[in-house]
């Protein structure tokens, strides 16, 4: 009887604690491969950077220490910074726009640059950064555990969404409905 008695104390003690709050955060799961794939993305930049940094033979050693396929991630994202001034300008002047898919486009409507060479310059400069663009997206694939290339089309809509978010207002995105408007 004193053992029934003691517990019963002890559950109406354990009854009358102080409440603990705890702040409940549900994340979709759309969310959280969205955070996966950016960040990701992020580790790769930051890796791409400090290869970049060291010069010299030190350099070559220090690149040779990652994977073919992370060089070929590298490469890309120098390679998009080399052609950024250009896809600015031509974001700028209409004539590129961001596609649902996380790549650029041409776009002919308003581009006053029609020239051969303007035409032929913008073309290459789309295929360019595609393909690195496309590597960066493989790479970030290969890079996370969590992700394989069934994850593809996530991947694209979630860089996509970071191309839209990182353009500048006046520069033409296309929705995910499709649908081509001037970033606001």
């Amino acid at each position: 009887m004193k053992k029934i008695i003691t517990l019963a104390v002890l559950l109406t003690l354990a009854g009358c604690s102080p409440k603990v709050g705890v702040k409940v955060t549900v994340v979709d799961t759309k969310t959280q491969l969205e955070n996966q794939i950016t960040g990701t993305y992020s580790a790769l930049e930051e890796q791409a950077w400090m290869v970049a940094s060291v010069r010299g033979e030190e350099g070559n050693k220090e690149l040779m220490k990652h994977s073919v396929s992370e060089r070929q991630v590298f490469q890309a994202m120098n390679s998009r910074k080399y052609y950024a001034d250009d896809v600015a300008e031509l974001m700028e002047t209409g004539c590129l726009g961001e596609t649902s898919q996380g790549l650029l486009a041409e776009r002919q409507e308003g581009c006053s640059r029609d020239t051969k060479q303007d035409v032929k310059f913008r073309r290459e400069l789309v295929q360019k950064e595609n393909e690195a663009r496309r590597v960066i997206m493989q790479g970030i694939i290969s890079q996370n555990l969590n992700l394989n290339d069934d994850d593809m089309p996530s991947v694209r809509e979630a860089f996509a969404k970071k191309r839209r978010e990182e353009t500048k207002a006046g520069w033409w995105v296309e929705t995910s409905a499709g649908e081509w408007t001037r970033k606001k």
